[in-house]
């Protein structure tokens, strides 16, 4: 309901939009339909099903000169044929705005709303399975981008983040994020120095208990374009995090401690090659009711085969742990081959496989975590069709 309510509403806004705001306007309805067969499903131990996923969506974008709008929705509609009890139905939309006032002075407003499901978001964002409960999350971030010379640029951005969970075995969690990045453009036009600093407080809550946590970051790095093909980025620095009140989790005070962030990457891409390969650690509020570091690293592939064929592959390794006195560690590993056929010019034919590993440690007996290790296949065929209008 709420989705097509969505719709009526940007129908709506694009009409008015059209008649009064001078630039391109488009409109583009699409879905999405793909059968997947799951040996594993949900990691739960339960057996293997065929699984249908429907992704009706709608997207609106405004773009002129200095500005652009960019509005969007979409639902997706899980259904098995056997273990129905998994049957689900989740819900995402977004709004980016971007207002170039000068050459050297950009605005920015990003929002987003979803409401989903922990298991599909939680280990996509961290690599740990969870019971499945119903959430809502909401996201509203503000930003600046300042040209301070021809070489240097001044960012600021501000996050709010707030996720409110079905399940009471979940602590509902507010975050506020701030930080500040300087870029500096040397004389090669190659090189690029870059400064962040940073604040997040992240508040946890459950009914009988309420905690913090606060993170101080910083990071220096450098970015380097070798090439026109070839560019390579590295950051390193540190967070401090300090907390005030019990663990919502392990009813202790956590002692404070220092992380070493990073952040690395490398992109290539010749002709119809295109590779790329990035290592990130860092501090994040997360389903455990407490800051978790979480060490990611991902290497994708791309191969053109033909002008309409594509072959596709991704590894991923994601570790996360709370620094905790009662540690809990998680480990996600994935590899997923897959092909894409374009058969028009807005349809695209998938097919892909990944398999899939979820091994957890240390976990204690009554929080809502897989205790051991599990494995799951998974391959799929979908569909997707894009119908854009412009008005």
């Amino acid at each position: 309901r709420k989705l097509v309510r969505f719709a009526v509403l940007l129908v709506c806004l694009s009409l008015t939009a059209s008649t009064t705001w001078a630039g391109q306007h488009t409109v583009t309805p699409s879905v999405g339909a793909q059968t997947a067969y799951d040996d594993n499903v949900l990691f739960r131990d339960v057996g293997s099903d065929v699984e249908f996923l429907v992704v009706p969506g709608l997207t609106y974008f405004y773009e002129a000169e200095r500005s652009s709008v960019r509005l969007s929705g979409r639902a997706n509609i899980f259904r098995y044929v056997d273990l129905t009890e998994f049957d689900r139905e989740d819900q995402h939309y977004s709004f980016l705005a971007i207002k170039e006032f000068t050459e050297r002075l950009v605005v920015d407003f990003n929002a987003a709303y979803a409401n989903d499901f922990t298991f599909d978001e939680v280990l996509e964002e961290f690599g740990i399975v969870t019971d499945s409960s119903r959430r809502d999350e909401y996201l509203a971030s503000p930003g600046l981008r300042i040209g301070l010379t021809e070489q240097d640029t001044l960012e600021l951005r501000y996050s709010f983040n707030r996720v409110r969970y079905e399940r009471q075995t979940f602590p509902d969690t507010d975050t506020h994020d701030v930080s500040a990045t300087w870029s500096r453009l040397l004389s090669d036009e190659r090189t690029s120095l870059q400064f962040i600093t940073g604040y997040q407080r992240a508040d946890f809550g459950l009914t009988n208990n309420s905690f913090q946590q606060n993170i101080y970051r910083g990071l220096v790095g450098v970015r380097y374009r070798v090439e026109e093909r070839l560019e390579a980025f590295a950051l390193a620095g540190g967070s401090f995090v300090d907390s005030e009140g019990s663990s919502t989790r392990t009813n202790q005070v956590p002692d404070d401690r220092v992380t070493l962030l990073a952040d690395i990457g490398l992109t290539y891409s010749v002709e119809r090659w295109r590779l790329n390969l990035e290592y990130n650690r860092s501090d994040s509020a997360s389903v455990f009711g407490e800051i978790v570091t979480l060490n990611q690293f991902t290497f994708r592939v791309s191969h053109d085969l033909t002008e309409r064929l594509r072959a596709t592959f991704e590894a991923r390794y994601r570790r996360s742990n709370t620094g905790s006195d009662l540690d809990e560690l998680s480990q996600f590993y994935s590899v997923s081959p897959g092909l894409s056929y374009q058969v028009l010019e807005h349809t695209v034919l998938s097919l892909g496989y990944q398999y899939s590993r979820t091994n957890s440690e240390n976990v204690q007996p009554d929080l809502d975590i897989v205790t051991d290790s599990e494995d799951r296949n998974r391959a799929f065929l979908r569909l997707d069709f894009a119908f854009p209008t412009t008005l």
